[in-house]
């Protein structure tokens, strides 16, 4: 398991599909905490989406446990490069050229500070992008090859259609284009589509009545395996995740519920802006197997704050409490690494999180993100 989860977290990053490799690394965080390359790779992944406050926390986890890496040197240099303390960033280019002298980045950084480290030029690297060319380096975007193949064969295809096509007007022949080959989403998809044999036969008739949670006919598994492939395809992710579980759980047989949970690495990690389906606290209290995954977006207050030994930070979050005498639920929140600002147990509160349960069978939120209003104690609507 390991091997693969890191693997799979590495395949997001190089295909810069960061916030897909938090949450995947943030589900198995009892498993990995306090490995090296945990550290690293979630350090790394919040450096490049700007969250300078958790990637300086988990490389400095890293750090604890493994000093001399070019990858953790490189990532903490650029965090003192973007804050215009140079003099920081130098140190640890020169450690770098100490224990791997052929690192090109850290010559090239070194370079870039000595002719145009002025903290006017740094901000508008940092502003424009640019700055990222002295990050951890991840490699080619394998999407960008495929793509670049896939152009180049379609555009081999339309020039073969194209003499094709002469060839056979001149010999006043008619032409009926086939359509073209499916992409490799599609071919994902079709690959997770039902066979034949799974549509007669969906219902796996060695499990008795109430070994399972959902009790499904056979329609409604086929519905719900075809849905979660909708929703996928629409960017509808947490809705899809929905589906997914229905199926997970219920009474379909093994290969149709296999399917269903190699659609769960397709899904992404979304911001407050980008979730398309949420869910209230009501909703997920009623069935909390469900919408075990999915992620919310839930206001109220926080209560009893604590920052734990390793560096975690728990609270209670008052669902619905807003400053009125309505609370919908008190629900554990747990962020794995500490946000970059101090939460405020004197104003509103929104949290992003993952839905899942306690050790007493309770809601819980692993969060990955909040917001407080600055000035007055109102959210905006969401």
């Amino acid at each position: 398991m390991t091997k693969s989860v890191l693997a799979v977290a590495k395949s997001f990053m190089r295909r810069r599909q960061f916030g897909s490799a938090i949450a995947l690394l943030h589900q198995y965080y009892e498993y990995y905490k306090g490995t090296f390359e945990y550290y690293l790779m979630l350090g790394t992944c919040y450096l490049y989406v700007g969250d300078i406050g958790n990637a300086s926390h988990n490389y400095d986890l890293a750090r604890r446990i493994r000093i001399e890496n070019s990858e953790l040197y490189l990532g903490q240099a650029a965090i003192f490069l973007q804050k215009g303390d140079t003099s920081r960033a130098i140190q640890y280019y020169l450690d770098i050229q100490k224990f791997d002298p052929n690192n090109t980045i850290a010559e090239e950084a070194l370079e870039f500070i000595r002719s145009k480290g002025d903290y006017k030029t740094i901000c508008e690297w940092r502003e424009s992008g640019k700055i990222r060319r002295f990050y951890p380096q991840l490699g080619v975007n394998p999407d960008i090859i495929r793509n670049s193949i896939i152009c180049g064969l379609l555009l081999g295809a339309c020039i073969s259609a194209g003499i094709v096509i002469g060839g056979r007007l001149q010999r006043g022949q008619g032409f009926f284009p086939r359509s073209s080959s499916d992409s490799a989403a599609e071919k994902t998809f079709h690959r997770l589509k039902l066979t034949d044999d799974e549509v007669r036969n969906p219902l796996d008739k060695s499990l008795g009545k109430g070994e399972v949670h959902f009790e499904l006919s056979g329609t409604e598994i086929r519905k719900s395996s075809d849905a979660a492939i909708s929703y996928v395809k629409a960017g509808r992710d947490n809705a899809a995740r929905v589906e997914i579980n229905r199926v997970r759980n219920s009474n379909a047989v093994p290969s149709i519920k296999k399917k269903a949970e190699d659609l769960l690495v397709t899904l992404k990690a979304p911001t407050f802006d980008t979730l398309r389906d949420n869910y209230s606290y009501d909703q997920v209290d009623k069935d909390h197997l469900l919408y075990e995954g999915c992620y919310v977006i839930w206001d109220g207050r926080i209560a009893n704050i604590e920052t734990r030994d390793d560096g975690s930070v728990a609270f209670t979050l008052l669902v619905g409490y807003e400053g009125k005498e309505i609370v919908l639920g008190m629900v554990p929140v747990l962020f794995l690494t500490p946000p970059a600002r101090a939460l405020n147990s004197e104003k509103p509160v929104r949290i992003l999180g993952v839905v899942g349960e306690d050790a007493s069978g309770h809601i819980m939120l692993t969060a990955s993100a909040f917001y407080q209003p600055l000035d007055g104690d109102t959210l905006p609507p969401l």
